[in-house]
């Protein structure tokens, strides 16, 4: 069974680790010449960015493609999982444009190691993501994903036979995450990973 990188870590480690992404979200966001917009349109690509780097991460998983890319060039797949350090990326990150991510995410196929971070992101973000979930289609979050993935493969030309359930959730399936996130956001306060 494959570990986190993140939970190997101590808590000490994990929160430098998070510091030191909060440090450089905001060296790369803010310029002294940088207007609010500016900033808030870099935002919006960092996160872009981290959304696409779970996605990839799933597909990567998911495909028979990528699977053999990780085990003949060992390189391809070192390091932290990209799921693992986009979704840091947008924890991190406050505000609207982190929320509505931690939103769309809902839609995608997390696997166990991934879940305990997202549910901690959540946390974070609680106010923001609870509104946004109560106002979230299921069926809107399943197309965005669709779309997202099927931008992916169209661009990396590698993951051409990927069945799509296993990258994005069922509108019900997404339904019915979208009630357990909003009872958990009720139910917990804080996050202990």
């Amino acid at each position: 069974m494959r570990r986190s990188f993140l939970r190997l870590r101590t808590k000490c480690e994990r929160t430098a680790l998070r510091a030191m992404l909060i440090i450089g979200l905001l060296y790369n966001s803010l310029g002294l010449s940088a207007s609010p917009q500016e900033v808030s349109d870099r935002e919006r690509i960092h996160i872009d960015f981290a959304k696409s780097a779970i996605l990839f991460s799933i597909l990567n998983s998911s495909s028979p493609a990528g699977r053999n890319a990780c085990s003949v060039k060992n390189y391809a797949c070192a390091g932290p999982d990209r799921a693992e350090l986009g979704l840091a990326l947008i924890e991190s990150s406050k505000g609207m444009a982190a929320a509505s991510a931690l939103v769309d995410i809902t839609a995608y196929q997390i696997d166990a190691a991934i879940s305990e971070e997202y549910h901690c992101a959540l946390i974070y973000n609680k106010k923001l993501v609870a509104t946004l979930l109560r106002k979230a289609d299921s069926r809107d979050l399943q197309s965005k994903c669709e779309i997202d993935a099927k931008h992916i493969i169209s661009s990396a030309k590698l993951y051409d036979d990927v069945d799509m359930s296993t990258v994005c959730l069922s509108a019900h399936s997404i339904k019915k995450r979208i009630v357990d996130n909003l009872d958990m956001l009720k139910r917990v306060s804080s996050c202990n990973p």
